[in-house]
């Protein structure tokens, strides 16, 4: 039997007496704080004997599907050779007929196939993150208080203590795990919290800016109690604390500022892997104290979509009318950004959404079901979709706003459009002496290529890339190379001006129809990429990129792209870029107070490597 303490930052284990990572080397925890989560490496024999009977299912599976893919392939190869021949068997009615025929069975099943195959590739994949998980002994717990913190429909939520460390334990209700049972579908609810618990490993923290987990304990595919240990946050929801500071002016504008800005990061974590949150709203920020929140509630994480989802699933206060649509719910990435300007709202008036909007008939508050029939009907103009801010609300704040809260999802900003915008209105408040960034640059962006990609259906995929840097935009044609592997060599040119606004963001989407559908995505952090030095030639300036796709929180490929920076003063460019880095480095290490050396370090690690 062998203890280990798992590092935090490469999920690998140690023995409990390591000071630093012996996989990369990472400082770890204090002593006191490793003996915290000191767990047994050796696995339970019975356990170990299930995962491999697991793992062995879902190869035979993989392989099944394989097989019957290759025999669909022979099939049309047979008759792709029959119709080559010419002849009478091509020109014979019936044969086209049957050449047809199998030709969409092909495709319908071909489709099917791989969905089932990227289910169980994604099945596996959340087990792997699953068992990096740090173990959490169940005899090491104790409840702080029988009383649940919070309790819902599914989850229950509990105040424990594991050696001495006050955290929030999450766990299935009992309750709900014996209703599901009888009506069957607990399998199907496993399932689902799962893969949220998966999603939450992966995402780890988001920097600082989501919710972790610290521990676990049944997530093996057998248990039916998956449970979960997160940091305790004593403040609760970010809406209870606007409940109990009705006066929004008790709460500075910087703080705001502040808030706003680490959910906006929250959220950009979670888009930038290809998930969207569907139920973004003040209960689910939860509170440690006015300068360290993080976004939660990650049950209902899904993919986007270009077609529709399960309907009305986040609060309606805070929900995208195209969502309440109950039979035609459109969910995407700019629902998410609906309920962040509704967010924004409130946590700039400190009023409920739509608490001053009154029913004509009643002369009352609307109610939540009136509400939703509303926004579920409403059009452009209605005065329901106004804006009550207040004089004092800074103008950026809401400009955000209004354009979050634009009644055409395709009129929303994207999550990295607005996390850039505040992230410079926090920079003028931290640094407002810091030294501008005058010179203009240029840079250049070939899209190359992309391989494994996944998209609906398996052949005849025809794909583009969408490309933004900044506040600029552009996009490839459509690859003449039909398939998961399309080559595009498209050059776009970009000229942005601030040195905030320097991650590419790049979406490919598939053309189905008159449609077009996102399959992956990825970001670029292209400062990171600057070459340092004086003596620097053309060839220093071109960067080759072997980026990483994402679709459904998960790798499905690459972009290959080259970028080159551009123009005469590219170098004067650079060097003011360094002067500004130099000097937030220099704030920070005269800073003394920890709040702001805090958001100041956040700042930082979005500028380049230390």
């Amino acid at each position: 039997m062998r203890l280990v303490v798992t590092c935090q930052l490469c999920n690998e284990d140690n023995a409990p007496t390591a000071s630093l990572c012996a996989h990369c080397d990472e400082e770890m925890p204090p002593a006191e704080n490793r003996l915290k989560f000191v767990r047994v490496c050796k696995e339970d024999a019975a356990a170990h004997n299930m995962l491999q009977v697991a793992k062995k299912e879902l190869e035979d599976a993989n392989e099944k599907l394989a097989a019957q893919v290759n025999a669909l392939n022979a099939k049309v190869a047979t008759m792709e050779k029959a119709m080559a021949i010419g002849g009478s068997a091509t020109a014979d009615p019936d044969f086209r007929a049957a050449y047809q025929r199998l030709d969409a069975e092909y495709e319908a099943k071909s489709k099917a196939l791989e969905e089932e195959r990227m289910k169980l590739q994604q099945d596996r994949a959340n087990e792997l993150t699953l068992q990096s998980t740090p173990l959490v002994n169940v005899s090491d717990v104790h409840v702080v208080d029988e009383q649940p913190l919070w309790r819902g429909e599914v989850f229950i939520l509990h105040k424990v203590r594991i050696n001495d460390q006050i955290v929030v334990r999450k766990s299935l209700d009992p309750n709900a795990v014996e209703a599901l049972r009888r009506t069957g579908k607990l399998a199907e609810m496993l399932d689902k919290v799962k893969r949220s618990f998966a999603i939450l490993r992966r995402l780890n923290g988001g920097r600082g800016s989501l919710i972790q987990i610290l521990g676990a304990s049944g997530l093996d595919y057998t248990s039916e109690n998956p449970v979960i240990y997160m940091p305790y946050m004593p403040r609760g929801s970010l809406r209870y604390l606007i409940e109990k500071t009705p006066d929004a002016a008790a709460v500075p504008w910087p703080t705001r500022l502040d808030v706003a800005f680490t959910i906006a990061r929250g959220l950009y974590e979670l888009h930038a892997i290809d998930r969207i949150h569907r139920d973004v709203n003040s209960f689910h920020v939860l509170v440690h104290d006015l300068h360290r929140v993080v976004l939660t509630g990650f049950s209902h994480v899904r993919q986007p979509s270009a077609g529709t989802m399960t309907g009305n699933v986040g609060d309606v206060r805070w929900a995208a009318p195209e969502t309440l649509q109950l039979a035609h719910a459109r969910y995407s990435v700019k629902a998410d950004i609906f309920s962040f300007g509704k967010l924004l709202e409130e946590l700039a008036t400190h009023a409920l959404p739509y608490v001053s909007f009154i029913n004509e008939t009643t002369s009352k508050p609307i109610s939540e079901h009136a509400l939703e029939k509303r926004l579920a009907n409403v059009t452009a103009g209605d005065p329901i979709l106004q804006h009550n801010m207040d004089a004092s609300t800074p103008a950026y704040y809401a400009e955000i706003v209004q354009q979050c809260l634009a009644l055409e999802p395709s009129s929303r900003p994207t999550i990295l459009t607005i996390l850039e915008t505040l992230r410079r209105e926090v920079e003028k408040f931290l640094f407002p002496l810091q030294p501008p960034v005058t010179e203009p640059m240029h840079v250049q962006v070939e899209v190359q290529r992309a391989k494994g990609l996944r998209g609906t259906g398996t052949r005849h995929m025809q794909v583009q890339c969408h490309v933004s840097l900044g506040r600029d935009q552009s996009q490839t044609g459509f690859s003449e190379e039909r398939g998961s592997s399309p080559t595009w060599n498209h050059l776009m040119d970009f000229r942005p001006q601030e040195p905030e606004f320097m991650t590419l963001e790049a979406r490919v989407y598939q053309k189905l129809g008159n449609q077009l559908a996102q399959i992956c995505i990825c970001t670029v952090p292209l400062q990171k990429t600057l070459p340092h030095g004086d003596d620097l030639t053309d060839d220093d300036w071109v960067v080759e990129l072997e980026a990483p796709l994402f679709k459904d929180g998960a790798d499905c490929g690459e972009l290959y792209l080259k970028v080159t920076f551009m123009g005469e003063g590219r170098l004067r460019w650079r060097n003011q870029y360094f002067d500004r880095v130099r000097y937030i480095d220099d704030s920070i290490r005269i800073e003394r107070d920890p709040v702001r050396v805090a958001q100041a370090k956040v700042i930082r690690s979005m500028y380049m490597p230390t």
